[in-house]
């Protein structure tokens, strides 16, 4: 997960794919128009990579809803011998690690997407898993519609549209349609309803683990922070990250306007030390791929299914 804590991020980071113009052409109506489908893999650590080309460089760029904007490693760049250029102050935090330079690349393609002049924040490849040389987030996700299609490991790209009626086009199984909040760094909040007590819960493709603090989890149970029920699972890492106090907690399910995940596995952790206060939840990929979804960024809505609905 990206944090753009500053908001110092340059103007052509929000620029569109030049594939944007091909597919502004008018669509049938009520009829989606995918514009790109790509590869979907994750990873042994959970992550979420899709294949793409920067200036030439091949390689697997993680998908990071809970991010902000693209990510290129340190060492591609050099292998590139792109000049890096020093932001304006630290441009956000990615890692733990506060980021400062950028490259812009002359091309950068997704399937049939090709965007020329295309800004990276840099960030040491220390950070990303060895199979990975980057990360998009938001600041491109939010052009389009976007589908995650884990069942059959596809992520596919739509042309917005008012046809919120036909984006669940893979099934006739029962599903959900969510509201969704976009907050001003582009990221997705949903309600979500536990034990019968809904809360904000944030959808993070980029995060391994589903978190949630202890103070929030004690809200949802119906208990205090003491409850013998929080057993201490000791020291745990969060994400590849310092670790923290955990605790083992069996939660009822997850709805979702009449879609359930049971036996949700979340970490409840120590918010002192993660900062999850206030956030309620964080859906990563351990619950998250459970799911089919299709996220409708301008309608601000999010549908569901199972992900072996079909």
């Amino acid at each position: 997960m990206f944090h753009n804590e500053l908001g110092l991020i340059v103007a052509s980071l929000s620029l569109f794919f030049a594939g944007n113009a091909a597919a502004a052409e008018s669509a049938k109506p009520c009829q989606l128009e995918e514009i790109a489908s790509l590869d979907l893999t994750i990873g042994p650590g959970g992550y979420v990579t899709v294949p793409g080309d920067i200036d030439g460089k091949t390689g697997n760029f993680l998908v990071d809803t809970g991010g902000f904007t693209e990510i290129l490693s340190e060492s591609v760049a050099t292998e590139l011998g792109i000049p890096s250029k020093l932001g304006n102050g630290w441009m956000g935090v990615f890692g733990g690690t506060r980021l400062r330079h950028y490259i812009v690349a002359q091309k950068f393609r997704l399937g049939n997407l090709v965007g020329e002049r295309r800004t990276f924040i840099l960030a040491p490849q220390s950070l990303f898993p060895n199979d990975v040389i980057g990360m998009i987030g938001p600041a491109t996700l939010t052009n389009y519609d976007v589908e995650f299609d884990f069942a059959n490991a596809k992520l596919n790209l739509f042309k917005p549209s008012d046809c919120s009626s036909h984006a669940i086009y893979w099934t006739h199984d029962p599903a959900a349609a969510v509201t969704i909040d976009v907050d001003e760094d582009r990221h997705m909040t949903i309600p979500v309803m536990i034990n019968g007590k809904t809360i904000k819960a944030t959808i993070d493709t980029g995060a391994d683990k589903s978190t949630m603090d202890i103070a929030s989890a004690a809200y949802l149970l119906g208990v205090d922070e003491d409850d013998p029920q929080f057993k201490s699972k000791g020291n745990i890492m969060i994400n590849g990250k310092a670790g923290t106090q955990g605790y083992k907690v069996k939660f009822p399910p997850l709805a979702f306007e009449g879609i359930a995940v049971t036996n949700p596995d979340i970490e409840v952790v120590d918010d002192t030390r993660t900062g999850t206060r206030g956030k309620w939840m964080i859906l990563g990929m351990n619950v998250l791929r459970h799911l089919h979804m299709y996220i409708a960024y301008q309608k601000r809505i999010l549908f569901l299914t199972g992900a072996e609905a079909h």
